[in-house]
């Protein structure tokens, strides 16, 4: 593993190096890094010193000590000396509660914030400063009846700092009723031993605690959200709806599911999970296996299974009948009967047809779209999907970036990775959220349900454990492990007990109003940690406020279950008037198709005007003279920006790469043409460096009916009241005049001069043609450009209507 480790760092260092990327702890090694190590540190911090003024560290307690060394030695200067701006009042504020550390996993030590409060305190103090620890009792959140309940659940736990210090919570709306209700604890038999998969035995006989529960978590809300409970607020009793209610778990178990499924078959609306595995999601699965029968149609597995999909909705007998009818693909028996089975032929075929031509996104988005893939999913799996296909989208232009297109590829891309969607719940409205303790940090509902309240036993996943003495140990099996390991090892779970406490009081401090807390196992207390179990803290909670004088009874039912209820509380049911229910009345547009848009016209180039382009009587269309005018435009484009002394080397060179076919003579000609052009004092200023070589142009031009034009002058002059664009000829025949310049030509240039006009409408455009052969520079009238327009309008006009 350390041989692996040598390449592998070295590797990824060296192509983040490359690519100019930090991953997240480099950021935090490397800043780091700029403020210790010698060579920086000085000038780092004096450059700090007068840009910083005040540091806010907010959740305090979740900061890890590489994080925490890195504020204090930001704030090092805050406290030595004189600064750089004396008159500035510096400050350094810190807001965190130890009892709500529960990222352990990501590196976060409670411990530290007593420690750096400790740190700053006497560093404050020596200097003469003012330092203040403050605590805030306060909760501007649940009410008295729950913040009651969290004192004396925890009070007992002396032994954390955290914890040990008197635990007292006020809140701010002490008139606030208030509710905690711990159900009966549901607890399932053992299954009997099977004595094999004949025997009756192997036929479950009890149902799974998790489901029952989780039954039992819908009808209750189905019950409180029916209008027989009502909520006490400042402005009276109102009705519960869906929105009111959040579900906290642990980790995301078979309970976490069996709640969402319960809850979804009691048709109430539910917001889904917080966080969803793209791989495990069914509409997921359907279009990953439409992408891999589209790139493999031979692939019977994929077919049958979009054919059973709500893609296209075909029953297990429709499969069997064209699966065992004839040993050839499925995919050639459906084709045979596309009578019995015209949509998903159509379909299907239409996607066949484009997978040549089409990259994974877009067929997933014709299938989706087009062909109203989407609207059958969300109808059978409900709204929650949609999230998981928009990340699959995402993901396929993801791999479009990054990969070469192919529909398999891409299938095999999403199946071979473990992708995560984060969904953010907190923004459900009238919905059901069902989600994480440590997802639910800074949330709160009138309403909180914590149903996975059973004992956990411990688990250290970690390989690596820390000695007391600070020695990384690597772990094994537990029989196996020495003292020193053993010892490790119970430090390492007595830290995972006291996270799931402090997760605890997150969780039961989310409630506004009502806390219920229950719990489904099928063993209890048999693990040694059922003293941790939150199900019995709560309950020794509760007796403890029932010893107290509380209003805490037995549940309403006489199972074992305890209520504390708080103020007043409505009696009686209470139920806003529904509106009734009208079908939105859309206007018939809606279902109609949409009128089909005409392709915008292709581009014109100036060359596709009409009109003749050699002088009558001349020829000029030989495989040579094409080949050659390509030669001098591209010598004409590159030898201006050559030293004259290495003109003649570059010529030939690019004459090779150009034209290597044209016969030495001609390209002697043509090098010896260029040359004398580029010699000629009176065209110096036409191939000066502030010229423009071979520039792209486009416009529209009205005098064309508003045709967009694209095309590419050879060399163009732009002054500040004149722009000048030349275009080269390589005509054998140069004419006397511009009255003799065939019209196709004419035509040509009259485009540049109107394209450039529309482009500088304030300044002279003038356009002119370049005879290669003798060096003439031939300046054309506007009159002649302007009738060449005239032609070339009704030559377009003539060739549209035929």
């Amino acid at each position: 593993l350390h041989e692996f480790a040598q390449c592998f760092l070295a590797e990824y260092a060296h192509r983040k190096q490359m690519s100019a990327q930090l991953d997240f702890n480099d950021l935090v090694f490397k800043g780091l890094a700029l403020l210790t190590e010698p060579a920086s540190a000085d000038w780092v911090l004096y450059r700090l010193d007068g840009g910083i003024d005040h540091i806010l560290v907010d959740e305090a307690q979740d900061v890890n000590p590489m994080q925490w060394e890195i504020i204090a030695r930001l704030a090092e200067d805050f406290t030595s000396g004189q600064g750089a701006r004396p008159e500035r009042r510096r400050t350094v504020f810190a807001v965190g509660d130890e009892k709500q550390s529960i990222y352990g996993f990501q590196g976060a030590a409670p411990e530290m914030f007593a420690e750096m409060r400790n740190h700053f305190g006497a560093r404050f103090t020596d200097a003469g400063l003012t330092f203040e620890s403050c605590e805030m009792e306060y909760s501007f959140r649940s009410s008295q009846t729950v913040l009651d309940l969290i004192d004396h659940v925890f009070r007992p736990l002396t032994d954390r700092p955290e914890f040990g210090r008197t635990l007292t919570h006020r809140a701010f709306k002490n008139e606030q009723p208030g509710r905690v209700d711990l159900w009966p604890f549901i607890e399932a038999e053992e299954p009997p031993d099977n004595d094999g998969w004949d025997s009756a035995s192997a036929i479950p006989s009890q149902e799974p605690a998790h489901d029952i529960l989780a039954r039992k978590i819908a009808e209750s809300i189905t019950h409180i959200t029916s209008g027989q409970v009502s909520l006490p607020t400042p402005d009276g009793p109102r009705p519960i709806n869906e929105g009111d209610i959040l579900i906290l778990v642990q980790r995301r178990s078979d309970l976490f599911h069996a709640i969402i499924r319960e809850l979804k078959a009691a048709n109430l609306s539910v917001a889904g999970t917080d966080r969803l595995s793209l791989t495990e999601e069914l509409a997921v699965r359907d279009l990953t296996a439409l992408m891999a029968f589209l790139a493999n149609r031979d692939d019977d597995l994929s077919l049958a299974a979009i054919l059973r999909s709500p893609l296209f909705g075909l029953g297990e007998r429709d499969l069997y009948l064209l699966r065992t009818s004839s040993q050839t693909s499925l995919w050639r028996q459906l084709r045979a009967h596309a009578e019995s089975y015209p949509e998903s032929c159509r379909i299907l075929t239409d996607l066949l047809d484009h997978t040549g031509s089409l990259k994974p996104y877009d067929l997933m988005e014709r299938m989706l779209t087009v062909h109203g893939g989407r609207k059958r999913l969300v109808a059978r799996l409900g709204s929650e999907p949609e999230e998981a296909i928009d990340a699959l989208l995402a993901q396929a232009l993801d791999y479009e970036a990054e990969e070469p297109s192919s529909m398999l590829g891409f299938a095999d891309w999403v199946q071979s990775g473990q992708v995560d969607v984060k969904r953010q719940l907190d923004v459900a409205k009238g919905q059901i959220r069902v989600m994480t303790v440590h997802g639910a940090k800074g949330l709160e509902s009138p309403i909180v349900i914590v149903p996975d309240g059973a004992e956990r036993p411990p688990r250290v996943v970690e390989q690596i454990l820390t000695s007391t003495g600070g020695v990384p140990l690597w772990t094994m099996r537990k029989a196996d492990m020495p003292a020193v390991l053993l010892a490790a090892r119970e430090q390492c779970v007595e830290e995972e007990q006291y996270e799931r406490l402090r997760l605890l009081y997150v969780a039961l401090s989310r409630a506004e109003s009502w806390l219920i807390l229950c719990a489904a196992r099928r063993k209890r207390g048999h693990n040694g940690y059922e003293k941790r179990a939150w199900y019995d803290l709560v309950e020794a909670g509760l007796k403890d406020l029932q010893v107290d004088g509380r209003n805490c009874f037995q549940w309403p039912d006489g199972e074992p279950g305890l209520r504390l209820t708080e103020g007043e509380w409505p009696t009686e049911a209470i139920s806003a008037p529904s509106p009734p229910h009208r079908e939105p009345k859309l206007p018939s547009w809606i279902h109609a198709p949409a009128e089909p848009v005409a392709a915008p016209a292709e581009p014109l180039a100036p060359t596709d005007l009409g009109g003749e382009k050699v002088i009558a009587g001349q020829t000029e269309g030989s495989a040579n003279a094409i080949l050659r005018g390509d030669v001098v435009h591209r010598l004409l484009e590159f030898l201006p920006d050559i030293d004259p002394a290495s003109r003649a080397e570059a010529a030939r060179r690019i004459v090779s790469q150009v034209a290597a076919d044209l016969p030495a003579r001609e390209a002697d000609e043509v090098i010896a043409e260029c040359s004398a052009l580029l010699a000629n004092p009176t065209l110096a200023p036409i191939f000066a460096s502030n010229s423009l070589a071979e520039v792209l142009t486009t416009a529209q031009l009205e005098a064309l009916d508003g045709r967009t034009l694209f095309g590419i002058i050879d060399r163009l002059m732009v002054m500040p009241d004149q722009i000048t664009a030349i275009d080269f000829k390589t005509n054998s025949a140069v004419p006397a005049d511009e009255h003799a310049i065939p019209d196709g030509i004419l035509r040509q240039m009259a485009a540049y001069r109107h394209m450039l006009l529309a482009i500088y409408p304030s300044r002279r455009i003038e356009v002119a043609i370049l005879w290669t052969r003798n060096g003439h520079l031939m300046h054309l009238s506007p009159a002649s450009t302007n009738a060449a327009l005239e032609r070339a309008r009704a030559h377009l006009l003539k060739t549209a209507a035929s």
